[in-house]
């Protein structure tokens, strides 16, 4: 048994070192070339999400609230019900009127036939013209009655419409105001809701920076984790007097689901545009040491300081020393790479 142990001892030992010989397989990696195009410099700015339309929705009639018909954080259709008021006393007196206007109905109808049966006589010179005309004008007035009731019915019906106040658009509700039982006056507010399906992204910038900004710009911004792509909309003229900086307004879809108050950290071009180097955005590698880009050359991944001047879209404009136009540059896996670290390229012989 000792001998057993005596012989493999030196296997042991060997082990590690013919490990440390072969060393790490390379790491698989996906390039693609550096390229050359125009980029503008950019700075990033922090604003604030919010949307672009808010609402105190209100009750246009008074009344005694008898259904509330959503809660704080719902989304809600446009037109959708939010609360409905008490009107049973406004519907009888619909009805009666509508019974009136019905009743006066019949009656014209019954005043226009005798009417044309007094015509006939007239015409006949079996009445006179006196009998003839009081028919007529009986007739007539009856006829506005029917026309009066049915616009007192219309007035009235547009009262009840009143009764329910619906959202004025598609949106989320932010703010509840009311609960059932309570006595609402015309004017008075029951909600506060948003339309969300776009956000604005208001940032301050100094005011050099304005003059590389336009209305239609598109830019790109980070919020609630996610990057996406705006346009700017307004480039507001009243600047903060200590600050000296001036809100600029950026639309946006609401892809993400962001919410009023999310802070966005937006890119903004602060100089003109200029010829440099054009990788990949995934090409570019952040780390307690700065910006850098990984290289392939000859087989081993070399890791370059470079400065990002802009993005545009899914691209960086950067500059650095030893990049070279058609250079191969890591933008898959460059964030376990080492430098001088062995890398094989997918679908390649690098």
């Amino acid at each position: 048994m000792r001998r057993l142990v005596l012989l493999l001892a030196p296997l042991l030992f060997a082990l590690p070192a013919l490990a440390q010989e072969g060393g790490p397989p390379p790491a698989l990696v996906a390039v693609a070339p550096v390229t050359v195009g125009t980029v503008a410099p950019q700075a990033t700015f922090v604003g604030t999400v919010t949307y672009p339309e808010t609402s105190e929705v209100a009750a246009e009639a008074n009344g005694r609230v008898a259904k509330v018909a959503f809660e704080e954080g719902q989304r809600v259709a446009d037109g959708a019900t939010l609360v409905v008021l008490e009107a049973s006393v406004l519907r009888r007196e619909i009805a009666a009127i509508e019974a009136s206007r019905k009743q006066a109905a019949v009656e014209a109808k019954k005043a226009r036939l005798e009417t044309e049966r007094f015509r006939t006589l007239f015409d006949q010179k079996t009445v006179s013209r006196q009998e003839y005309e009081n028919y007529l004008y009986a007739g007539e007035a009856l006829a506005l009655r029917v026309d009066s009731l049915a616009a007192q019915v219309a007035a009235l019906q547009t009262q009840l419409g009143k009764k329910t106040v619906p959202a004025p658009y598609d949106g989320v509700i932010l703010e509840r105001f009311t609960d059932r039982g309570e006595w609402l006056e015309p004017g008075s507010a029951v909600a506060t809701m948003a339309r969300d399906d776009e956000v604005d992204v208001i940032v301050s910038v100094p005011g050099e920076a304005l003059a590389h900004l336009r209305v239609g710009l598109e830019v790109d911004f980070e919020a609630g984790g996610n990057r996406q792509t705006g346009r700017i909309v307004a480039l507001i003229g009243r600047g903060d007097v200590k600050t000296r900086t001036f809100p600029v307004k950026i639309r946006a879809a609401n892809e993400h689901g962001l919410f009023e108050g999310m802070e966005a950290r937006v890119a903004l071009p602060t100089g003109p545009a200029r010829e440099s180097f054009v990788v990949p955005r995934d090409a570019i590698v952040s780390g307690p040491g700065g910006t850098s880009v990984a290289l392939v050359a000859e087989g081993q991944a070399q890791f370059v300081p470079v400065m990002v001047l802009g993005y545009l879209g899914l691209s960086a404009g950067i500059e650095g020393e030893g990049l070279t136009e058609g250079a191969s540059v890591v933008v898959k896996g460059n964030e376990r790479l080492r430098p001088g670290q062995p890398v094989r390229v997918a679908g390649g012989d690098e």
